[in-house]
């Protein structure tokens, strides 16, 4: 089983799920870099007690056994590590917060 970890990184990531916001932000951080990305990862529906582990390993919250969209804070590697799986649909760059001042 999969597990989400920040050991090493993975050229195989599938950019076919990540939309381009996303995909912008990745390129521009060093593959090493520590920073969480604020996404939301969209799945397919009725995720497997193993793809539910698998999500919970990385910090998301998949209490309500309904949702197919999921909102965490990811590293490149948890990013690479989800977007390789066949119930992950999609994932999305979240927007940054700005003042509104």
């Amino acid at each position: 089983m999969l597990v989400c970890s920040e050991r090493g990184y993975n050229l195989h990531m599938n950019q076919s799920k990540l939309d381009g916001g996303l995909a912008a932000a990745l390129l521009r951080r060093e593959p090493s870099a520590e920073v969480l990305l604020s996404v939301f990862i969209r799945t397919a529906p009725q995720l497997t007690q193993d793809a539910r582990k698998i999500l919970g390993t990385c910090g998301v919250d998949t209490s309500n056994e309904r949702a197919t969209v999921f909102a965490a804070d990811l590293s490149r590697q948890q990013v690479d590590e989800l977007s390789e799986q066949s119930w992950v649909v999609s994932i999305q760059l979240g927007q940054q917060a700005r003042p509104l001042a």
